[in-house]
């Protein structure tokens, strides 16, 4: 099924945390970047990705991780991982990603480093190819 995303609406990567994450019109977009939007709908300068890339990128992560964990028998840590980066969530907060919960923000400094989380930096080196692809 293909998805059609009108020219006023940009879905900005993940990648342009700086900016946001969502949905924005493309004058808001241009106003908070500084750089001109195109008439595709894409602005220049910055990471876009549309609805059909992000499903693509999205399916091809999940088949790759499964591969990995396949492989390597990484099921364990991939688990332990997945609930320690989960287990920032706050239910009191409503608006994402403030609420915290499974953001990735694990990789980063100084949550990866917690006591709690020790040796799951392994596990956080072997996810790096699949978002390098």
């Amino acid at each position: 099924m293909a998805f059609e995303v009108p020219s006023s609406t940009l879905l900005l990567s993940s990648r342009a945390p700086g900016l946001c994450q969502g949905r924005f019109t493309r004058p808001m977009a241009v106003k908070r970047a500084g750089v001109r939007a195109g008439r595709s709908g894409v602005v220049r300068g910055m990471t876009m990705t549309t609805v059909e890339e992000k499903t693509k990128q999205l399916v091809g992560a999940k088949a790759a991780l499964k591969e990995l964990i396949d492989q390597t028998n990484a099921n364990p840590i991939m688990v332990r991982l997945a609930w320690h980066d989960s287990g920032t969530y706050d239910d009191s907060i409503k608006t994402f990603p403030k609420a915290g919960g499974a953001t990735g923000s694990i990789r980063f400094d100084p949550e990866i480093h917690h006591g709690a989380n020790a040796g799951l930096t392994n596990a956080v080196k072997m996810l790096e190819p699949i978002k390098q692809q």
